[in-house]
């Protein structure tokens, strides 16, 4: 995968971001299929655990997906600010992606954990300057 000018500016802005995704799975839900929903929306290494599933990824790239989509989106660039700044506290900032979209292959971005029924995807940066991450991926 090439590396473009925006992919760029973040590691050397932020030589030391984190970033997960973590969705819950419940009895009802097959494993796989949440897997297969993170994997749709965040290019990391995903991995059942006993309750959910986690992908870490260190490269802001990992983002891509839900970049782009709020990039074509119908929702204000604003509004998406607003969310990830009432979500930010300190050196990590988060938001939450609908589980059922995002198994659909769709980025769905939710204010709340409730909009998705089955339980958000979470998605949470963790670096030193939050901030710079939030302009690349609302840029």
């Amino acid at each position: 995968m090439s590396e473009t000018s925006d992919d760029a500016v973040i590691p050397a802005a932020v030589p030391r971001a984190r970033f997960r995704a973590a969705a819950p799975v419940y009895p009802s839900e097959d494993p796989a299929k949440v897997e297969e929903a993170v994997n749709n929306v965040f290019d990391g290494a995903a991995r059942r655990q006993r309750f959910s599933v986690v992908s870490d990824a260190s490269a802001a790239s990992s983002l891509e997906r839900v970049r782009e989509a709020i990039r074509t989106g119908a929702e204000s660039r604003s509004a998406y600010r607003r969310n990830l700044a009432d979500n930010t506290d300190g050196g990590s900032v988060w938001f939450y992606l609908n589980k059922q979209a995002a198994f659909a292959g769709r980025v769905a971005i939710c204010r709340e954990s409730d909009e998705s029924p089955l339980g958000p995807v979470k998605i949470t940066i963790e670096s030193a300057n939050p901030q710079r991450i939030i302009d690349w991926l609302l840029g």
